[in-house]
């Protein structure tokens, strides 16, 4: 019984492990997409100021 208290609360942990990784990267993604529209949106900006 003891043996599987432990695999149910073992893979209770690797869940909640796994999913504050997957939170983390879809995270890192957007911060990645708005950096990404930052430097696009700089980009258009750059033959503007230069006249």
């Amino acid at each position: 019984m003891q043996a599987m208290k432990n695999a149910s609360s073992e893979s209770t942990i690797k869940g909640a492990v796994l999913n504050e990784l997957r939170q983390e990267k879809k995270q890192k993604s957007r911060n990645q997409n708005a950096t990404n529209r930052k430097v696009q949106v700089n980009l258009k900006r750059l033959p503007n100021d230069e006249h």
